[in-house]
């Protein structure tokens, strides 16, 4: 966009041109009168030829609008839909070999025809699909609770496959020992201390107050670490009013020794 051949108007002319698409991602992600006045503020330049793609949950975005009484200049809304039975059926079937396993044929079986409402409802989702693909499409998984009355739950269901979710994973991506192999970790993870460390990242920031983790505020929430930098930052300050006090000592020492030495000489003068 620099290069002389372009001119210093390149810039410019893509963006009045309708060459420029701006993409926000995350207007949930803000603060409820953030959404609202970004929407107010997204109206305004916004013409006969103004884009843009704006992407949101579904009910942050709804509340925003009526919020604003006004909604996106020639807005298009897209909402993803849920997937049918046999959708979610014929992903999960072109995972498999060719030749499924007997559990696995009653598992899509089930699906199929709608008895199992628990699975039917996990993966009318992407989400819970991937689930099920991560947790049970692994080597010597047995996939026979899904077809079983855990697939008729689909809350117990979908907390038995976050249960599993940590361990499989583990197992099934072992270390490459290279720090640059890519998704592959450079190290070995117990499933225990791992399952620790996201339960205590979990209550630090919980999903009602945040959805992001702030590391720089780790150490200040656990016990431990907090203990260790009170001590910390206790010995530095009495270090530092150590180091104070023996300057100001100095300094009164070697301001005194002058006037002494004066006083000394004008009392021997006055004497002679």
């Amino acid at each position: 966009m620099r290069t002389p051949d372009l001119g210093a108007g390149a810039a410019a002319a893509l963006v009045h041109g309708g060459y420029v698409l701006p993409v926000l991602d995350g207007l949930d992600e803000v603060g409820e009168y953030q959404r609202v006045s970004i929407l107010t503020a997204l109206n305004k330049p916004l013409g006969v030829h103004g884009q843009l793609i704006l992407t949101s949950h579904t009910a942050e975005f709804r509340a925003a609008v009526g919020q604003t009484g006004r909604p996106l200049t020639a807005a298009a809304v897209i909402a993803p839909r849920a997937l049918t039975r046999q959708e979610a059926a014929t992903y999960l079937s072109d995972c498999l070999p060719s030749s499924p396993s007997p559990a696995w044929r009653q598992v899509l079986d089930v699906l199929v025809q709608g008895q199992a409402r628990g699975l039917a409802d996990l993966t009318s989702t992407p989400l819970g699909l991937w689930l099920i693909r991560t947790v049970y499409l692994t080597p010597g998984a047995d996939p026979s609770p899904l077809a079983d009355r855990l697939g008729s739950d689909a809350a117990a269901l979908r907390s038995h496959l976050l249960d599993r979710l940590i361990p499989t994973l583990i197992a099934t991506r072992p270390p490459c020992g290279d720090p640059g192999g890519g998704y592959r970790p450079s190290r070995y993870w117990n499933p225990e201390a791992a399952h620790r460390y996201l339960v205590c990242l979990a209550r630090l920031f919980p999903a009602a107050e945040t959805r992001d983790i702030a590391w720089w505020r780790i150490a200040y929430n656990i016990p431990r670490i907090r203990a260790l930098l009170g001590i910390a930052v206790g010995l530095a300050t009495m270090l530092v009013v150590l180091i104070s006090g023996m300057l100001v000592f100095q300094s009164v020492s070697l301001t005194g020794l002058p006037s002494h030495s004066a006083s000394g000489q004008s009392e021997d003068q006055g004497r002679a």
